[in-house]
């Protein structure tokens, strides 16, 4: 698996995403914490054992995951929502699942850059984004999976994307990066490219 990222830090508050790995390479999980440092440690543990879930019950665990949240953290205030991405290699299939961003793009050497599943924060200028859906946030867990044949991803949160972006050839990071912080110096935003 390789996997670079960059964040750019806008004046808008926007945290950096983790990300974890297994050691055999075919799992990756993004991870945006959102919320009070100081609760942090306790969803932690929980995120340690999630990325060795097999993927068949990522979404029950998920669920479970959401219900603790909302039980022994957020029981009297909302100190702390999770975005979650999960993909998983299966042989020449990806299986993918997440609440909220990234957004996932992938790369066709005939099509070029792909939509598999889009988001967008809510953004008003001078302020800072709010998530639309996390861990933590409401009983009804909202879960978008799927599956993809294709070996090249495109991991992005922030806000919207420009038509430069999408008519993109050169799949450089680097590029990317430049081409996003020049439509808006103000939104943060990550980017990340993941091929297995």
């Amino acid at each position: 698996m390789h996997f670079e990222d960059r964040f750019y830090s806008g004046k808008n508050h926007r945290p950096k995403p983790d990300v974890y790995k297994t050691i055999d390479g075919r799992r990756v999980m993004i991870v945006t914490f959102w919320g009070e440092s100081t609760v942090r440690q306790n969803v932690q543990s929980k995120l340690d054992e999630l990325l060795l879930v097999d993927y068949k019950n990522l979404k029950s665990e998920l669920t479970l995951l959401n219900t603790w949240i909302l039980e022994e953290i957020n029981k009297e205030n909302y100190l702390c929502q999770l975005e979650i991405l999960v993909i998983t290699q299966l042989g020449d299939l990806f299986h993918w699942i997440q609440i909220g961003q990234p957004s996932i793009l992938v790369v066709d050497k005939s099509e070029g850059i792909i939509p598999l599943s889009l988001y967008t924060s809510f953004e008003i200028k001078n302020k800072a984004p709010l998530i639309f859906e996390g861990l933590g946030s409401e009983n009804v867990l909202h879960t978008r999976e799927g599956y993809s044949q294709q070996k090249y991803f495109i991991l992005y949160q922030g806000y919207g994307i420009t038509a430069s972006f999408w008519s993109c050839k050169d799949y450089n990071l680097n590029y990317m990066t430049e081409i996003l912080s020049e439509q808006s110096k103000e939104s943060s935003f990550w980017i990340a490219l993941l091929q297995f």
